[in-house]
């Protein structure tokens, strides 16, 4: 399996506040690879027995399994967040889980309009921005539609 970043996949909110902090979801991708089964692990994790196929089916996956760079975050005119993120930091999303999935957070945007964040994996070159449909529409109101009672 090769552990070269060939993509990300990012989500993020598609209306903020000015001022309000955000988290984005980021999955890093390499090119897909055989997955053979852990059955009967006593932590959760996405090595199951329900992995496992009854007609002999082998299942693959496209995102590594111990993944520790750095990506570069650049967000642009009135962006205030971190600049850099290690993935030897923080666990995926099961207890004990190396994989490359997180949510970072502490960003915000100081003015109005539609923003972008952009993630760059160094090494490989790999770009990919948060855009349509997970477009940054910063608004200069006092009210959000899903983060707190209007």
């Amino acid at each position: 399996m090769s552990e070269q970043c060939i993509g990300m996949f990012l989500t993020a909110p598609s209306t903020i506040e000015v001022g309000e902090s955000f988290s984005i979801g980021v999955k890093i991708l390499v090119c897909p690879y055989r997955v053979g089964s852990d059955s009967y692990r006593a932590i959760p994790s996405t090595k199951g027995r329900y992995n496992l196929s009854a007609r002999g089916i082998t299942y693959l996956d496209n995102v590594p399994v111990n993944w520790q760079e750095t990506v570069e975050i650049e967000g642009g005119n009135g962006y205030q967040g971190p600049q850099r993120y290690s993935f030897k930091e923080g666990t995926g999303p099961y207890l004990a889980d190396r994989r490359p999935i997180r949510r970072i957070g502490g960003m915000r945007f100081i003015s109005p309009g539609s923003k972008f964040i952009t993630l760059k994996e160094p090494e490989s070159g790999t770009r990919r921005e948060a855009k349509n449909p997970s477009e940054q529409l910063v608004l200069s109101a006092t009210w959000s539609f899903f983060s707190r009672e209007n």
